[in-house]
């Protein structure tokens, strides 16, 4: 649960009209399960989420609020294998289009970054 807290409140948003930041998890309670059919790993989130964020406009109004996440099965993590190399992909429902490749990449980073840690530098995950 730990990580999942690190990796949300690495969240940040900024485009042209603003910023916005997760500043705290004040609710994080749940599981995860795995289960193999057919050959194939299914993942299933139980988890309720909530989230706390502040951001600011280009014009200097300070905004907060929270996010509600009933499920986090909304996001999806695929593994994919490609001539060695394993491929990170995400595909989230809900996430505007604008902010997909920088959600991505700080969610790929503290991912790998945990791989390594607990695997060590060079661990083949397939």
């Amino acid at each position: 649960m730990e990580k999942l807290k690190t990796l949300f409140l690495a969240v940040q948003v900024q485009n042209e009209e603003g910023k916005c930041e997760v500043t705290e998890v004040s609710k994080l309670d749940g599981e995860a399960s795995i289960n193999n059919r057919k050959g194939k790993l299914i993942f299933f989130y139980e988890w309720s989420i909530k989230l706390n964020w502040t951001g600011t406009s280009k014009s200097g109004v300070q905004y907060k609020g929270h996010v509600e996440i009933p499920n986090l099965s909304d996001i999806t993590f695929t593994f994919i294998d490609k001539n060695g190399e394993t491929e990170l992909c995400m595909e989230g429902r809900g996430i505007p289009a604008p902010e997909e490749e920088q959600t991505w990449q700080g969610w790929e980073r503290y991912y790998f970054e945990g791989i390594k840690q607990t695997f060590g530098y060079g661990a083949c995950l397939f």
